[in-house]
């Protein structure tokens, strides 16, 4: 994935807009955001940093698939990967501990939170994509009716601490502390 910048080099938030992006005399109107990006055609003489080649079409019998995978998680096979024309081929997409698949696009098409993806029969080129989320967990918070517990009910993310303070009414005095069932 690539952030366009108004500029066409740099990565910014996002914005409104487009870019003009001018290589070997093409000129082409980009929308500001995040892109799939895959260059095709004849191969520049000096190669855009950072963007893999794609020859247009089949190459002889091979076809070419781009993975990309933000941080969180990854994609297996990564990078350009080559395909025998009218194969199978499957990548593998493995969230790191603590994040979950969030979606997979391939061709910009959403095909869900999957851990798999398999083109069958692969004749074109395609590329396929994937981002992941860190995982959060609700935690319930409850008081007896003379005292208080803040923050309530908050949603804490993978791997995070939460700090609860606990506050008697005037007068009262805190008896007993439960996480999850247990006294501490």
């Amino acid at each position: 994935l690539v952030e366009v910048a108004e500029d066409g080099t740099t990565i910014v938030g996002n914005g409104e807009g487009y870019i003009i992006a001018r290589s070997q005399g093409v000129e082409v109107q980009i929308p500001q955001g995040m892109h799939s990006v895959m260059v095709v055609g004849q191969q520049p003489s000096v190669p855009e940093q950072g963007l893999p080649f794609v020859p247009s079409g089949v190459v002889g019998n091979t076809v070419f698939i781009i993975t990309s995978a933000v941080a969180g998680g990854s994609i297996s096979p990564s990078g350009l990967v080559t395909v025998s024309n009218g194969t199978d081929q499957t990548f593998t997409i493995t969230p790191d501990t603590g994040y979950h698949v969030t979606d997979v696009l391939v061709d910009d098409i959403s095909v869900g939170a999957v851990p798999s993806y398999t083109f069958s029969s692969v004749s074109a080129n395609h590329i396929i994509s994937t981002t992941f989320a860190i995982d959060t967990y609700a935690i319930s918070t409850s008081a007896g009716t003379h005292g208080s517990i803040t923050p309530t009910n908050p949603t804490v993310n993978y791997s995070a601490d939460q700090t609860f303070t606990i506050t008697p009414n005037a007068h009262y005095h805190i008896i007993d502390v439960l996480v999850d069932g247990v006294s501490v």
